[in-house]
């Protein structure tokens, strides 16, 4: 019930405006459920929209980063896995492009340190510089 409500509120709150920010995250957050086990089980934590860069019409263009944790095939709750979505909007546009998500099993490399999802998509993507 509880959830209910809040799904409604949210709803509520992005009423009668046109894209925002928050417009954008929500959409990613839906986009990631999409490619889960468990779509109804997805825990999302801070996820947020990274700007890039904006021109003078006011059209932004970043990424919506944030990490997940949802249920496995066993029915327990996996490790929090992070995703990267390109994402854009305007006073009247939104486009939000398919997220990518981390593969928890995947190894880093030896001599950078890094996955290569840190290396191509989170870390130009969705650290301060």
């Amino acid at each position: 019930m509880r959830r209910i409500i809040a799904v409604g509120l949210a709803v509520l709150s992005l009423t009668g405006c046109g894209p925002s920010e928050q417009g954008v995250v929500m959409t990613a957050e839906s986009g990631v459920r999409k490619q889960l086990k468990d779509p109804d089980s997805a825990r999302f934590q801070g996820s947020y929209f990274m700007l890039k860069d904006e021109d003078p019409s006011g059209y932004k263009r970043g990424n919506v980063c944030g990490v997940v944790s949802a249920k496995n095939s066993f029915g327990g709750y996996g490790s929090p896995i992070r995703f990267v979505a390109m994402a854009s909007y305007s006073k009247n546009t939104e486009d939000v492009y398919r997220p990518i998500l981390e593969e928890p099993a995947e190894s880093k490399n030896p001599s950078t340190g890094f996955s290569a999802f840190e290396t191509v998509y989170w870390n130009p993507n969705c650290l301060q510089k």
